[in-house]
């Protein structure tokens, strides 16, 4: 479960540290995803594995849904925890996310959590 709001600098390798309690083994793995607002969205490969079968497995209701389920899967990256509870953002997501030096880490529950310029994240939350 991820619950809470992080704050974190980001080397400038693009490394971040995760919160402990959202790890739950060593060298776990986790996918990445685009966010709809600008923020990365960051899963357990054991849980985006359930999420892309749900995904495939159900019709789409409509063009927008279609466009979300897109903007979800299209470009996608496995990071792997290192050592120090790290994950290396790469540049392109943190060009998207606008990412400079200070993140915001933001529980979101059962399945995810997201990753967001401070900036941004005061802005639109």
């Amino acid at each position: 479960m991820f619950f809470g709001t992080f704050e974190r600098h980001m080397e400038k390798s693009g490394r971040i540290a995760l919160p402990p309690q959202f790890i739950s083994e060593p060298h776990e793995i986790f996918i990445l995803a685009k966010g709809v607002k600008a923020c990365i969205v960051a899963y357990r490969l054991r849980d985006w594995d359930k999420l892309a079968v749900v995904l495939v497995s159900k019709p789409l209701p409509s063009a927008h849904a279609r466009q979300m389920d897109r903007e979800i899967s299209v470009d996608v990256v496995r990071v792997q925890i290192d050592k120090k509870r790290r994950i290396t953002l790469p540049s392109r997501f943190r060009q998207f996310a606008n990412i400079q030096d200070e993140v915001i880490i933001v529980g979101f529950g059962e399945n995810c959590f997201e990753i967001w310029d401070n900036k941004r994240w005061k802005i639109n939350r």
